[in-house]
């Protein structure tokens, strides 16, 4: 989105008395989730591959996106947490002890 588009979208905004915090709900649920899949794509990569490009890379696509830092942090956390729990529910679901810890060792 331009800079020009930006202030279009926010007269257009301020004439139908759409409220900011709307905007920013619409705005999360739009690039929320592609925004998730770069966070998932980057936890996926491992404690070895999480390296400085990825970090950038992450970051890039915030910017690109135009989320805010709460914005991107809410939907990173959300995307760690759904990659724990399916950790963790591996985890439970190994059939021996073994099993289990290699499944909490990769999560680590």
């Amino acid at each position: 989105l331009s800079e020009e588009g930006a202030a279009a979208l926010l007269r257009l905004r301020v004439m139908l008395c759409i409220p900011q915090n709307t905007v920013e709900a619409a705005h999360s649920d739009i690039c929320g989730s592609l925004f998730g899949k770069v966070v998932m794509e980057a936890i996926a990569s491992g404690v070895d591959g999480f390296d400085a490009e990825i970090r950038k890379s992450v970051r890039k696509a915030a910017h690109g996106l135009q989320l805010t830092r709460e914005i991107a942090m809410s939907i990173a956390s959300k995307a760690v947490r759904k990659m724990f729990i399916t950790y963790i529910k591996r985890a439970r679901g190994a059939e021996d002890s073994k099993e289990s810890a290699k499944e909490l060792k990769k999560m680590i």
